[in-house]
């Protein structure tokens, strides 16, 4: 009898999850949009945070970094590390780990169905609201509480500069350490709630959970982004009447991803316009440079601001957590059934990832499944997005975008996932 060996090679064979991250037409518009969306929140998250953290541009400060630039270069160097070394690097590994989380919970779906590859991912990024919510009622208060001492030393002379700039660096990494905390916490409760979301959406109405969700998509989605287009009308208003003909009135553009067509249209006018200058990138470049990856154990490590902040930490958690549900809920509803514990309870454990990282400002699935369900989209948007958010995070080179791409090029495309 010949000698057959068949099944020699079986365990060699690739698993079949590796079989549903299959390209899709509309993996570019997917990585495009959800890239765009997560860019636009953290490019604004770094502007505020670098605001708040030098006590919301207090004019001592800025008097006393002009009048003594070399003395207060350590205070500068402080704040950039504990925004792009710390609070955008955290980010990036939060974004890494909710990304393949996910694409992995859309692959295993893709088995169970047999679906060849057919199943949208769920969109993973940072919590907008939470993040504001942290920056201002947390990181903002915390900051301007422990630069209290600071405010007596002006006016700054050169006999005090230099125990006024160690004043405002111990502020900067309270102000990020009572975040961190908090963050790390709201994720914690996070996972606690999430647990019990099936007993949450059966007693609470689906409507009123909704209602929070649309909140969230009009105001900060939505409002906030037509404002920022008719803030420069010239710049803003084109992309917007784009995104209306491409996306709400179904107008093709080929092969030609639709959002890549906004975002070019966005970038030639706030170039033309002079939204968009040579100094600003010329300045970004300082940031530009391997920040690495960082940890918030230093943080983590007192918890004494907790208590202070339990009013804001708590509403975050039940928002996110009732955001995690809905979401899921609204991916079951658009053909891709994903569990709803599983998916309030990976939000949770993915904001603590970041706290760890330190960062203050949560992650959470993304509004929006349904448009990214529309245009196609499969799993490998998610790696992708994750993947270069990373190289971007460590590096800096957010900074550099921000410089070159003006928030109106962008705001159009979070528009459209908000009305969905």
């Amino acid at each position: 009898q010949a000698f057959s060996c068949s099944r020699c090679f079986e365990p060699y064979r690739m698993h079949p999850l590796v079989h549903q991250f299959k390209l899709r037409p509309g993996d570019l518009n997917g990585f495009l949009q959800l890239f765009f969306d997560n860019l636009a929140t953290v490019l604004i998250l770094a502007v505020s945070l670098h605001q708040v953290l030098r006590g919301f541009s207090n004019v001592d400060l800025i008097n006393a970094e002009e009048a003594f630039p070399a003395q207060m270069k350590p205070f500068r160097d402080t704040v950039s590390e504990l925004i792009y070394k710390k609070s955008i690097s955290g980010l990036a590994m939060t974004m890494v780990f909710g990304n393949v989380y996910y694409a992995y919970m859309g692959a295993r779906l893709g088995v169970q169905e047999d679906r060849k590859g057919a199943v949208t991912a769920l969109p993973y990024g940072v919590n907008t609201p939470a993040a504001f919510a942290f920056l201002f009622s947390i990181i903002g208060p915390a900051t301007a509480s422990a630069a209290g001492p600071c405010y007596g030393m002006a006016p700054v002379t050169e006999a005090n500069v230099e125990e006024y700039a160690q004043c405002w660096i111990a502020a900067a990494e309270q102000g990020w350490s009572a975040g961190v905390v908090a963050n790390f916490l709201a994720g914690l409760l996070s996972v606690g709630m999430g647990f019990f979301g099936k007993k949450i959406i059966e007693v609470s109405p689906v409507t009123a959970l909704l209602t929070a969700l649309s909140g969230i998509s009009f105001a900060f989605l939505g409002l906030a982004q037509v404002g920022t287009a008719f803030a420069e009308p010239i710049v803003g208003m084109m992309p917007l009447f784009i995104v209306f003909a491409l996306y709400f009135g179904e107008v093709g553009t080929g092969s030609f991803p639709k959002s890549l067509v906004v975002f070019i249209v966005g970038v030639i006018l706030g170039w033309a316009d002079g939204v968009s200058t040579g100094d600003a990138v010329s300045d970004s470049t300082d940031v530009v440079k391997a920040w690495g990856v960082s940890t918030g154990v230093s943080a983590l490590s007192d918890w004494s601001s907790a208590p202070d902040y339990m009013g804001t930490i708590i509403p975050v958690s039940v928002a996110a957590v009732c955001g995690s549900l809905m979401n899921a809920m609204s991916a079951g509803r658009a053909g891709d059934s994903y569990s709803v514990v599983e998916v309030a309870v990976a939000d949770g454990f993915g904001t603590m990832v970041g706290a760890f990282f330190g960062t203050p400002f949560g992650t959470s699935v993304y509004i929006g499944h349904p448009a990214y369900k529309k245009m196609d989209a499969g799993i490998v948007y998610s790696i992708v997005n994750c993947a270069l958010f990373f190289i971007f995070g460590i590096f800096g080179v957010f900074a550099l975008i921000a410089a070159i791409v003006p928030q109106q090029a962008v705001a159009p495309l979070i528009l459209f996932v908000g009305m969905m």
